[in-house]
């Protein structure tokens, strides 16, 4: 009967110890790799700078954000900020990614310009097809402020003064889908316009 006893406690004992080595070795994690970008790539102060994180983990873990723009004001976690210098000048922007276990950062400079007079915003927009339903999504942007108004003819007859409508054409083929953007500078209000042929 004691000899019973030994031989199984001596086969159980190795099984859990191998079991936790395994467990240990694949719980390594490898720290995740900062990298961003910006536009416009030569900014002015008072211009509305938009940052992109090209951040990445090798273990595919989801990442949390921390931006410093150099300027002493409030960090940012969102992924992709936006951010306005309102003076010129040489700004170090420091970019901090976490997977919840490890981090890394990358600081990269910034040049800021003088401030210029009113410039205007940059038309574009994406959209996707479902039948005959287009889901349109501006894209635009103002390089110092905002959009205030969207002006679209979607090459049909029809028009739209929403920033992203969605369309339901009567009948499939080829259309020249317009959109124009106006800034908001009162006193000195820019548009662009941008066309693009879509197939429905």
């Amino acid at each position: 009967m004691r000899v019973v006893i030994l031989i199984a406690v001596g086969i159980t004992l190795p099984a859990i110890l191998i079991s936790g080595c395994i467990e240990e070795k694949g719980a390594s994690n490898h720290p995740p790799v900062a990298d961003f970008t910006w536009l416009p790539e030569n900014p002015n102060a008072n211009q509305t700078i938009n940052f992109r994180s090209n951040s990445s983990d090798p273990d595919g873990d989801e990442l949390l954000y921390t931006w410093n723009f150099g300027d002493g004001t409030s960090l940012s976690s969102d992924e992709n900020p936006v951010h306005v210098y309102t003076e010129a000048g040489l700004y170090t922007v420091t970019l901090t990614v976490n997977d919840g276990k490890k981090s890394s950062n990358i600081s990269k400079e910034i040049d800021i310009g003088i401030a210029t007079s009113n410039l205007p915003p940059i038309a574009n927009f994406s959209y996707t097809v479902e039948n005959l339903t287009v889901y349109f999504t501006d894209e635009s942007i103002d390089q110092d402020g905002n959009i205030s108004t969207w002006s679209w003819d979607f090459g049909d007859l029809n028009t739209s003064t929403e920033a992203n409508p969605t369309h339901v054409y009567s009948s499939h083929g080829i259309y020249n889908v317009t959109l124009m953007v106006t800034d908001d500078d009162s006193s000195d209000p820019k548009s662009d316009i941008i066309v693009k042929q879509i197939t429905i």
